[in-house]
């Protein structure tokens, strides 16, 4: 009898080891092959920024299709404006519907800088870094892992929750003092979903998002509240183009650059050189590199700026990101 006991024990120990949670390596190994065969997703989500005042929430969609096809769809909850991130065989865009504007550009989006709302990008972060630390719970897997952002290099570790089926849960961009940036949270995840044939194409993406914003609050020129160290204002001028009237406020120091605002227009722009996407606080912005050369580019209530010079990618989006917090002239 004391031997069958002892059986039966050893029995129910075997059982709850079976079903217990996954180890780190398991967890791991599950990862990467779901990365390589993972077909489509689509996912929903918000995702707050801190700004250093009001934070500001989006509402976040993703659908993607292997083997590169991405619409992301980001809306300023605030505002009630979205913009689309999209890749097709024609390259990436920035798409902002409401002005009929689109930007277009040839880039390996998101393999070279993907954003934390992007399942593949969290997945990525998550088997690059040697360092890791791993926790589980009766709910979920969380990972601690360094993120290297160009654009942010005060943003040095991510916390990404997944639940035990590995699907995304919430994700945490975290500055050097441990501080919340950025968070998301998704609140749907659907692995094996199935899109339109036209679900990538642009012009459907451009003609589907109704909402005509605020053009008449379009500023003639905004002066960012940062400047690099030692850099003044040296000239501002109104200027006439072709594409309409256009405002050069050019800026001395160690490394000069210069900022144009114009009024937006709909035409479809195409972006030569090393060009990525970019999340701003209140806008997705192209950022492309020739050479020592860096233009960023977004278009905000009505205006369309571009930010021009040799100065460094994290510089650069500090300069526009506080673009949005000046009143308007």
């Amino acid at each position: 009898m004391r031997r069958f006991s002892i059986m039966l024990l050893l029995c129910f120990a075997l059982l709850l080891t079976g079903c217990g949670q996954k180890s780190e390596q398991e967890v791991l190994q599950d990862l990467a092959e779901r990365k390589q065969e993972m077909n489509t997703y689509q996912s929903r989500g918000k995702m707050v920024i801190q700004t250093g005042k009001e934070p500001i929430t989006y509402d976040v969609e993703v659908w993607y299709k292997k083997p590169y096809f991405y619409r992301v769809a980001v809306k300023n909850v605030q505002k009630d404006i979205t913009q689309v991130l999209l890749r097709n065989h024609d390259g990436v865009y920035v798409l902002t519907p409401h002005l009929k504007k689109s930007f277009r550009f040839q880039s390996n989006w998101p393999e070279s800088d993907g954003q934390v709302y992007l399942y593949q990008t969290l997945i990525k972060s998550i088997l690059r870094d040697k360092s890791r630390k791993f926790r589980t719970s009766k709910h979920d897997y969380q990972f601690d892992v360094s993120v290297a952002l160009p654009q942010h290099p005060s943003r040095s570790k991510q916390r990404i929750w997944l639940d035990h089926d590995l699907n995304p849960k919430r994700v945490q961009v975290l500055n050097d003092e441990h501080q919340v940036m950025i968070e998301v949270t998704f609140q749907q995840f659907q692995n094996r979903t199935s899109f339109d044939v036209d679900s990538f194409d642009m012009k459907r993406n451009m003609q589907q998002i109704g909402t005509e914003g605020d053009p008449k609050s379009a500023a003639d020129a905004v002066a960012p509240a940062y400047l690099p160290a030692g850099s003044r204002l040296e000239s501002e001028r109104s200027l006439s183009s072709l594409n309409g009237p256009l405002t050069v406020m050019r800026y001395q120091g160690k490394h000069p650059f210069a900022i144009t605002v114009r009024r937006t227009d709909t035409l479809h722009q195409e972006i030569a050189g090393n060009a990525v996407p970019i999340n701003l606080q209140q806008a997705l912005g192209v950022l492309t590199t020739k050479g020592k050369e860096r233009s960023l580019s977004w278009i905000y209530q009505g205006n369309e700026y571009e930010l021009l010079g040799k100065l460094s990618a994290a510089e650069m989006v500090k300069i526009a990101n506080t673009t949005f917090q000046e009143p308007t002239k």
